[in-house]
């Protein structure tokens, strides 16, 4: 005895639909309802998310009911409500499809965000105790968390980060070692290898 859950996917210009369709098959003590979360991966913030054709609304941290946008992986998740597993549930998912904003810069962010604790070391150990880390490097490393606070500006926030800025900001301290130089640069390659 078993049963099987089909789970469609469709993507259009700037929409990406996802069927869930009732449960097919039986099996003894089989629970009778389910709880979906979807994320729609590598996009920026939808403009409207509908689950069986009813707007969901957004909220900032994760609540059934509801869709959230987490910026440092470039993902909208959409949180559903328990449901009869013998249902049909479709959440459709529409957003910017300009790719202008979005391509390469979640590697970035997430590296450049990984990186920081080591930044920030370098930077008090061997430049300045009390300084700043560099304006662009900031811009790559905090581009995630200032889209979780503000959505609605996540494709500029990602245009902001310039690598080739961030590169020579963070070359210009002759204090700080060559591999770490090298490291921040590798993170401007990464985007160009996906731009080319």
């Amino acid at each position: 005895d078993y049963a099987v859950t089909r789970i469609t996917k469709t993507l259009s210009y700037g929409k990406a639909v996802v069927k869930v369709a009732a449960r097919e098959g039986s099996y003894e003590g089989m629970a009778p309802t389910r709880k979906l979360r979807i994320v729609f991966d590598n996009i920026l913030p939808p403009t409207e998310v509908k689950v069986n054709g009813e707007v969901v609304p957004y909220s900032r941290f994760s609540k059934e009911g509801c869709w959230m946008y987490e910026g440092s992986e470039l993902a909208a998740t959409v949180m559903l409500t328990e449901t009869s597993a013998d249902e049909d549930v479709v959440v459709e998912c529409t957003y910017p499809q300009d790719r202008t904003a979005i391509d390469g810069k979640k590697a970035v962010v997430r590296r450049m965000f990984a990186l920081t604790p080591e930044a920030k070391l370098l930077f008090s150990g061997k430049v300045d105790a009390f300084m700043m880390l560099p304006k662009d490097l900031l811009k790559a490393a905090q581009c995630g968390s200032l889209i979780n606070e503000n959505p609605g500006n996540a494709a500029q926030y990602l245009l902001d980060i310039d690598v080739d800025a961030m590169y020579r900001s963070v070359a210009s301290y002759e204090q700080l070692p060559e591999d770490f130089k090298a490291k921040v640069k590798a993170q401007g390659a990464s985007v160009y290898e996906v731009l080319n």
